[in-house]
Parts: structure tokens; C-alpha cells; sequence
């Protein structure tokens, strides 16, 4: 004699997240709440941040990974380039990219300065 498997009824699943492809609230874009990034900023800046955040990462490795002094000054120069250009354009964009830049940049081109200014 075989026993019928009784079948778990399907539950449903979990609802996807909604992906941050609206704008925030007007009121909000671009203003700190209470000193930090409002709910949803990160996400939906992500694509710009994170390919800034990954062009100086790389530049950053292929600096102290240089071959040579020309090389690895052209780098540190490079670096130096697009963190200033980063840096302005966050600064343009308003005070939830200036303080996501300050918090997860702040300080970082100074061994690049230190390294230009030691190898003059």
C-alpha cells in the first residue's frame, strides 16, 4: 500500500523590494534629515557613486602598483584629477553628495600629495 504525500500548500513569497527608480521626496532630495542621507538616497544614487567610488579605487591600486616613478606619477596625478572633479561635482549636486564624499572619501588624496610631494 503507498501513502499519498500530502503537498505543502505554496507560500507565497516574499515581495521583491521595489527598486528606487523614482525620485525621492521633493522635499527631501538633496537635504540631510536630522545630519544624514535620507531613507532611499544611497539606492538611488548608486550607479553614479559607485562608478566614481570604483574609478578611483582602481586608480588608487594601479598607482601603488606602478612600474616606474613616470608612470606612477602620471597615476597619482590622475588620481588627484578625478578626485577634485568628484569632489566639485558632489559639491554641485548638494549636501547629501557632499556629505556621502566627505564620509567615504575624506582624506584619501593625501598620500597621493604626500607621495608627488616626495618625489619632486
Amino acid at each position: 500500500m503507498f501513502l499519498k504525500r500530502r503537498r505543502k500548500p505554496n507560500k507565497p513569497s516574499a515581495p521583491m523590494p521595489e527598486a528606487y527608480d523614482t525620485p525621492l521626496d521633493p522635499a527631501l532630495y538633496g537635504k540631510l534629515v536630522d545630519g544624514e542621507l535620507p531613507v532611499g538616497w544611497l539606492d538611488f544614487h548608486r550607479a553614479f557613486l559607485t562608478a566614481r567610488d570604483e574609478m578611483l579605487l582602481v586608480l588608487a591600486q594601479e598607482s601603488a602598483n606602478a612600474p616606474d616613478d613616470a608612470s606612477a606619477r602620471a597615476l597619482h596625478e590622475q588620481y588627484l584629477a578625478e578626485y577634485a572633479s568628484y569632489q566639485k561635482e558632489c559639491a554641485e549636486r548638494g549636501e547629501c553628495f557632499v556629505k556621502y564624499f566627505s564620509d567615504t572619501h575624506d582624506g584619501n588624496d593625501r598620500p597621493h600629495r604626500e607621495w608627488l610631494a616626495s618625489h619632486q
